[in-house]
């Protein structure tokens, strides 16, 4: 433990906001599998390994009215995560530093308490069996009667070609070397191990060239902690679900919704089968998996009753125009803002249930008021048939959420996003105390509402800076040009070196509206 201690401390875990932790993103996951899960405002929300907060931190300050612990093994990790949430004043939001180990088993007797949510993301395949069994048996201990719990781990078959990297790093790496010297070592040797296996013609020796091609460009804490620290256990979905069930607990869903079964109740398969082919299906290496109390009571629902249970949102913008053929089943195509992947859909019903989100925005649409919507809009537009199919629109809905087309919130928390996020931006915009701290610490990210990392560069970290409020586009746009003239370092690193004025004047402008746009709609801006 002391070995693991010291390079966490020398390389620090890289805590950054984790999408699929989002207590929100678990609520709606659970509600839509029949579970009632505790409502966001006044939930108490633990994280075990919470590092500097960099996951914590974002979610205290985009939900007030939440209470967040973090605990982590790491003092200077836990030193370094209190400067940030003491600069923005946040209340609702402790960092201990604590060994699970010592965390009593009754919730009564020290101060931490029940949970309505637990986060263990990074942690439980990375530390000792006793620590698993502490984790599960603190989930257990600590949950509130509906609470959910989410913990990540590496799984099989998957993990095996990270493994077999592994294992050649750790045979060939001088285990006594300070971490810094290692982690150099592991670069050196990943190199070489990346050019034996370019030409490699067996399945084995791709397999090994891909995963080092990955390593060739990942952060130093990713490499050092999942590669070369001293406990790295993979099991599978069979192993962790026995270990769960003994400790009370039971599989809800997996988080990355894109490979599980979580629309289809497919009763002739058991869900362990089901789960256990998809693992081998994917050759998933990783999961991220929401558990719950077996004692948690659970509705069945069919998917309509599932969409009327959330309020639905879309990032999405219409490909060709805002013009839409409800008549007919041509096709509607959109692109979501963020990924920028593309979705066709052609039946009328679904058109018209986009259409209507996109219009809303960001604060979204409840799912039976976006049904009874859809359905109207379609039996407007001459296609009664198809306006009376519900059910239809449910299913298409789900699967789109599951394919990442839209995002999902419970009723009763409404989505972060409805109060931060905005189509419009305004004529002096001002960024909020989290962006800006983000942008000042040189992260090279600011966390959005919907706890993505936006990625900044030296043009849009200079930009968020700017925006104090006081600046209308024009007084914008001419700091920005002053600023890329006094930084030949920076109009280097954009690839603007010799362009003429009128041209890097045309750039800027272009760049800032896109970019303004996207602080708007990530809710980077401080709210009307």
């Amino acid at each position: 433990m002391n070995t693991t201690l010291q390079s966490y401390d020398e390389i620090p875990y890289n805590s950054r906001p984790i999408e699929l932790t989002h207590p929100q993103a678990l609520a709606a996951r659970a509600r839509a599998l029949g579970w009632q899960p505790p409502a966001l405002e006044g939930a108490r929300v633990l994280e075990l390994g919470a590092a500097s907060g960099g996951n914590l931190i974002p979610l205290a300050f985009y939900l007030p009215h939440t209470h967040f612990v973090g605990v982590d093994l790491s003092r200077a990790q836990v030193e370094d995560g209190q400067k940030p949430i003491a600069s923005l004043g946040l209340k609702n939001i402790e960092l201990c530093h604590a060994n699970i180990l010592d965390l009593s088993p009754d919730p009564d007797r020290d101060a931490l308490g029940h949970f309505d949510y637990i986060i263990v993301h990074g942690v439980y395949s990375w530390v000792p069996p006793v620590v698993q069994e502490r984790i599960l048996s603190l989930c257990a201990e600590r949950l509130s009667p509906n609470g959910l719990a989410c913990i990540s781990y590496n799984v099989l078959p998957g993990f095996r070609v990270r493994q077999m990297t592994r294992d050649l790093l750790l045979e060939q790496i001088d285990k006594n070397l300070p971490p810094r010297e290692r982690l150099q070592q592991a670069r050196a040797l990943i190199e070489r191990m990346h050019a034996l296996t370019l030409n490699g013609t067996s399945l084995t020796a791709q397999a090994l060239h891909e995963d080092l091609a990955h390593l060739l460009t990942v952060r130093d804490s990713y490499l050092y902690h999942e590669y070369l620290e001293e406990t790295n256990e993979a099991l599978s979905f069979a192993q962790f679900s026995q270990r769960i069930t003994h400790y009370g607990l039971e599989f809800v869903a997996e988080t990355d919704l894109s490979g599980s079964y979580f629309i289809e109740e497919m009763s002739d398969h058991p869900r362990l089968t089901l789960e256990m082919d998809e693992d081998i299906r994917r050759g998933r290496p990783f999961r991220q998996s929401l558990l719950t109390r077996q004692t948690a009571p659970r509705k069945t629902m069919d998917n309509a009753s599932r969409v009327r249970s959330l309020i639905w949102q879309a990032g999405l913008q219409a490909v060709n125009g805002d013009e839409i053929e409800l008549a007919t089943d041509s096709a509607f195509a959109v692109r979501e803002l963020r990924s920028g992947r593309h979705y066709e859909v052609t039946h009328p019903l679904v058109k018209a249930a986009l259409a209507l989100l996109i219009n809303h925005g960001p604060a979204g649409l409840p799912g039976g008021e976006l049904i009874e919507a859809a359905c109207g809009l379609v039996r407007q537009y001459g296609h009664a048939r198809e306006a009376d199919k519900p059910a239809l629109l449910a299913d298409a809905l789900l699967r789109l959420w599951q394919n990442g087309a839209l995002n999902a919130a419970v009723v009763d928390s409404p989505p972060v996003q409805a109060h931060w996020a905005r189509s419009a931006v305004p004529e002096r915009p001002k960024a909020h105390a989290l962006a800006r701290l983000q942008a000042q610490s040189g992260a090279g990210y600011a966390c959005a509402c919907a706890h993505l990392p936006v990625e900044l560069d030296g043009f849009s970290t200079a930009l968020l800076l700017a925006l104090n409020g006081q600046q209308d586009r024009a007084a914008l746009k001419a700091g920005l040009l002053a600023h890329l003239r006094q930084m030949p370092a920076l109009r280097k690193e954009l690839g603007l070196d010799g362009m003429s004025t009128a041209a890097l004047s045309g750039l800027v402008e272009q760049n800032m509206r896109r970019l303004l746009e996207t602080f708007a709609r990530e809710g980077l801006l401080e709210p009307d």
